[in-house]
């Protein structure tokens, strides 16, 4: 064997001289981590699920369709009663826009009297139970079931025969009344 000039190697010289060489090493294995910030991490993994399930809740109660639904209930208790500052309080600029002077008188002359007990809901449909003096009536009011953001409500019994529409948005508030819509029902529906 030579190196290129015709001279051979020493074999008995090595190339490069030992010291240089580096040992083979195994890698060191990290320490275990304390077992406070072993609990630290699990404490903070558990608050950002309790978080997250919150956040959740939070957002149903706000923009859920149960809370939908008794935001469009309210809306029809308001105008049966003819509280048009209530109505207003729950709506949109361009619904309140809508509750002119002169609609704000025609629903206090045309109010009613009534008293509601707080809605039961049975699946996404909600009762309430009403009274005008001794003569109960009821307000149903439900969700439209293709999804759309509007609630359609009846009313019966002491409270008239009327139906309507809410058109709903959602808003960071939570849901606002961008529509507002009563005609009288074609043929009185039965019960109270």
């Amino acid at each position: 064997m030579t190196n290129g000039h015709d001279e051979p190697y020493a074999a008995e010289a090595p190339l490069v001289p030992e010291a240089l060489i580096p040992q083979v090493e195994q890698p060191a294995r990290r320490a275990p981590a304390p077992i406070w910030l072993s609990g630290l991490v699990a404490l903070l993994v558990i608050a950002v699920i309790a978080g997250g399930v919150w956040l959740a809740a939070w957002g149903g109660d706000r923009w859920g369709t149960e809370e939908m639904t008794r935001t469009a209930v309210a809306a029809a208790e308001a105008f049966i009663r003819g509280d048009a500052a209530a109505l207003a309080a729950l709506s949109d600029a361009r619904q309140t826009a809508k509750l002119t002077p002169a609609v704000r008188a025609s629903m206090a002359a045309s109010g009613l009297q009534a008293t509601f007990v707080p809605p039961v809901f049975r699946g996404d449909t909600a009762s309430v139970v009403a009274a005008v003096g001794s003569r109960p009536g009821t307000l149903v009011a439900a969700p439209d079931p293709n999804g759309a953001a509007v609630v359609t409500f009846q009313v019966r019994g002491a409270l008239g025969t009327t139906s309507g529409t809410v058109d709903l948005e959602r808003t960071w508030r939570g849901w606002e009344i961008s529509g507002f819509d009563v005609k009288p029902l074609a043929s009185p529906p039965a019960g109270p």
